[in-house]
C-alpha cells in the first residue's frame, strides 16, 4: 500500500507539516512497510506562505509594518523565490485574528494597513508576481486600509484626504465613508469632486486606481494572483460581513453596518462586477480591492497550493490519500484543503479519506465531493482546549486505526475472494 499524506493545519495546535508527521507516524505502527509520502498542504490561510516559500526554495524574510489595531507593531513576514521574481505575501500574518487580542477583535476598529506596506515592498524589491494568500484575517474593511498602506490617498466624505504618510490608519468604521481613491490628494479630490463628477451623477461609478496604477507602472509589468481559502463574493448573505465578521467580533448591528457599506465602497468605486466575483469576499474584502483596483486574479488557495508542491503527480504514485483539518463542516466546500484535496483524488480515480478534529458535515455531501470516508480524532468527549492539547496525539492514533481497519478490509477481501 502506498499512502499520500495531504493534511491542512489543525488551527491552533499543529502546523500541516506537524499534522502530517503524526498522521505517518500512525502509519508506520501498523506497518512500517507501507509507503507513506507526505505532502502538506494550506489554502490561502495561516501555514501557506512557509508552504509555498518551501516549494519554491526561497526564503523569507521580515518587514517591519503596521498592526491591525492601533498602535501594534509587527514584523511582517514574506517570502520571495530564489531569483526574487515572485513574492508571497500572506494575510494571516500581517493582519490576521491572531495578532489581534481578544478584547480588541471588533472589525470596525481593525484594518489591513499592513498588508499594503508588504505589497509595496514586494514591488519595490521588483517582484513580478505577486501572490496574496487571503485566509485568517482579523479584518472587514474592503481593502481600504491596504490601499492606504500601499500608497494610496483616500478621500473619505469628511473631506479628509488619508494616505500612507498622513492622517490615522484606516479601519473597518471608515468602509461606507470612502468617497474616491487615487496616486495623489488632489486626483482623489479631482475624481470625486471636478473630474468624474457627471460619471457619478450619472450613476456611473468611479473608476478608482487607474493613476496609482500606471504611477507605478503596474500595468503590464506585475501580476497579482489572490490565493483565496474561500469562494465567498464581497456582499450579501454569503458576503464577507454575513458569513465571517461575526467570527472577528461583530456584532449583529456592525455586521449590518459593514454587509451596506461595503456594498457602498463597491458602488463608489464602480466595481460592481468585483464584487460579485468569487473570492471577493476573502480576507474581509481584499479579495474585492486587489481585483477592483488592482486587476488581480483571485483563484483558489489550495488548487495553488497543490499546483506547487506537485500534489498531482505525488498522486499517480499512491493508491490512498490521507487528509485532515481541525474542522470538516459545510463551510468547508468553500475553498478548504480537505474538500479540494478531495475533489482532486475524485477526478484522479483515488480513495480520500478525511480526518479531522471535528465533524460536521453530512455524510453525503461528503462523498459527492470525493470524500470517500471521514471521521474525527478526538478519543473521548473533549473540550476544545483539550482537543488541541492532544491533537499530536490523538491524530497519530485516528490514523493507525484507519490503516489498520483499511488492512482488515483487504484481508477479508482476499478471503472472499478465494475458490
Amino acid at each position: 500500500m502506498r499512502i499520500l499524506v495531504a493534511p491542512d493545519k489543525f488551527k491552533g495546535s499543529l502546523s500541516a507539516a506537524q499534522a502530517a508527521e503524526a498522521m505517518a507516524a500512525g502509519v508506520a505502527r501498523v506497518d512500517p512497510s507501507i509507503q507513506t509520502q507526505l505532502c502538506p498542504l494550506a489554502d490561502g490561510g495561516e501555514g501557506t506562505l512557509e508552504i509555498l516559500v518551501k516549494a519554491c526554495g526561497g526564503s523569507i524574510v521580515q518587514v517591519p509594518i503596521s498592526g491591525p489595531v492601533g498602535g501594534i507593531k509587527l514584523e511582517g513576514p514574506m517570502g520571495f523565490s530564489p531569483d526574487g521574481q515572485v513574492a508571497f505575501i500572506e494575510i494571516a500574518s500581517c493582519c490576521g485574528l491572531e495578532q489581534i487580542p481578544i478584547e480588541q477583535r471588533d472589525p470596525m476598529r481593525t484594518g489591513s494597513f499592513g498588508a499594503g506596506q508588504l505589497l509595496r515592498h514586494a514591488i519595490q524589491r521588483g517582484a513580478k508576481t505577486v501572490i496574496v494568500a487571503l485566509g485568517g484575517s482579523g479584518t472587514v474593511d474592503g481593502g481600504i486600509g491596504l490601499l492606504q498602506g500601499f500608497g494610496a490617498h483616500v478621500l473619505l466624505d469628511n473631506g479628509t484626504v488619508y494616505s500612507g504618510h498622513r492622517g490615522r490608519k484606516l479601519r473597518g468604521a471608515d468602509v461606507g465613508h470612502v468617497m474616491a481613491v487615487s496616486a495623489s490628494a488632489a486626483g482623489a479630490m479631482a475624481l470625486w469632486g471636478g473630474e468624474h463628477a457627471a460619471s457619478r451623477r450619472a450613476g456611473g461609478g468611479v473608476k478608482a486606481l487607474p493613476a496609482l496604477a500606471e504611477k507605478l507602472d503596474l500595468s503590464g509589468r506585475v501580476k497579482i494572483i489572490g490565493a483565496c481559502d474561500v469562494d465567498n463574493p464581497l456582499l450579501g448573505e454569503r458576503g464577507a460581513a454575513r458569513v465571517f465578521g461575526p467570527q472577528k467580533g461583530a456584532t449583529a448591528d456592525v455586521v449590518e453596518y459593514l454587509d451596506r457599506a461595503l456594498g457602498t465602497l463597491a458602488e463608489r468605486l464602480g466595481a460592481a462586477e468585483a464584487a460579485q466575483a468569487p473570492g471577493s469576499g476573502a480576507a474581509g474584502g481584499i479579495g474585492f480591492i486587489l481585483r477592483a483596483c488592482f486587476g488581480a486574479t483571485l483563484r483558489a488557495g489550495v488548487d495553488m497550493v497543490m499546483e506547487q508542491t506537485d500534489f498531482a503527480a505525488k498522486l499517480r504514485q499512491c493508491d490512498l490519500c490521507l487528509t485532515g483539518e481541525g474542522l470538516l463542516e459545510a463551510q468547508s466546500l468553500g475553498g478548504k484543503t480537505v474538500v479540494g484535496v478531495a475533489r482532486a483524488c475524485q477526478a484522479a480515480g483515488k480513495p480520500c479519506i478525511a480526518l479531522a478534529g471535528g465533524v460536521a458535515l453530512d455524510g453525503e455531501v461528503a462523498q459527492r465531493h470525493g470524500i470517500s470516508a471521514m471521521r474525527g480524532i478526538c478519543a473521548v468527549p473533549a473540550s476544545l482546549e483539550q482537543a488541541k492539547a492532544h491533537a499530536a496525539r490523538w491524530l497519530g492514533e485516528a490514523t493507525e486505526q484507519t490503516v489498520r481497519m483499511l488492512q482488515i478490509g483487504v484481508n477479508l477481501s482476499a478471503l472472499q475472494s478465494r475458490p
